[in-house]
């Protein structure tokens, strides 16, 4: 699940991310050989198709926003080509997709559209991953002297195409993984929602926030790491 940015959350967005769609990936398909062509749907700026192509030799990103197709489009990666587009009118060539990805955005884009143009751009035994992420930031702000109330909301992180017909289940994973990170890269990440930055900077003001913090985390972990529960779902259609 997304969440909104400013121009002084997007700049910390951009200055770090963990590498969570490369690992969860990576499990995801572990055993499985290289593949050729992949399917993104619901690329956003492209950190998921970025991942994916480390599966592929070419991937293709499909996103219905204009603004995250112009930043996608900006990073200029090597054998990814993005196209507007929705997963329920796929605008690619039937029988050519070897492997499609869904991350986070399986939730907006579930329908029986959806699965009848997989159906459709798949060639015989592609595989499907939807996946999503939770990065577990509570304990780090109380660290810090902040609580901050989940928001309340319907978002499903779990949803998968289990059940659906024609999907033939590989595994259904869900586990909380731990990363180290740098006190300036959680200070990044912390900052990186405009409901944490307007917390943090009623706790410790605007001026040099992000030093601030970094320093924070410094004094009060020797080992700074974020929790974050990941979920994953593979099938073969």
């Amino acid at each position: 699940m997304s969440d909104n940015y400013d121009s002084r959350t997007a700049s910390h967005y951009a200055a770090f991310r963990p590498p969570l769609h490369q690992l969860i990936l990576s499990d995801a398909v572990a055993d499985l050989p290289k593949f050729t062509l992949g399917l993104d749907i619901g690329c956003g700026i492209g950190h998921s198709s970025i991942a994916l192509k480390s599966q592929c030799a070419s991937v293709i990103g499909i996103e219905p926003s204009d603004a995250m197709l112009t930043l996608a489009i900006e990073q200029k990666p090597t054998d990814i080509r993005y196209i507007k587009g929705t997963g329920d009118a796929i605008p690619i060539e039937s029988d050519t997709i070897d492997i499609v990805t869904f991350a986070g955005s399986l939730f907006y884009a579930k329908s029986d559209k959806l699965t009848h143009e997989l159906k459709r751009v798949c060639r015989p035994n592609a595989i499907v991953v939807a996946y999503d992420f939770e990065v577990i930031l509570e304990q780090t702000l109380l660290m810090l002297g902040v609580v901050l109330e989940r928001p309340v909301c319907d978002y499903n992180h779990t949803i998968n195409f289990s059940g659906c017909s024609g999907f033939s289940e590989i595994a259904v994973v869900a586990k909380e993984i731990k990363l180290h990170v740098t006190a300036e890269e959680l200070a990044h990440i912390l900052l990186s929602s405009t409901r944490r930055y307007g917390v943090l900077t009623g706790r410790f003001g605007e001026n040099r926030l992000h030093e601030k913090l970094a320093n924070k985390i410094k004094q009060e972990s020797s080992s700074p790491h974020i929790l974050v529960n990941t979920y994953y779902s593979t099938y073969r259609l």
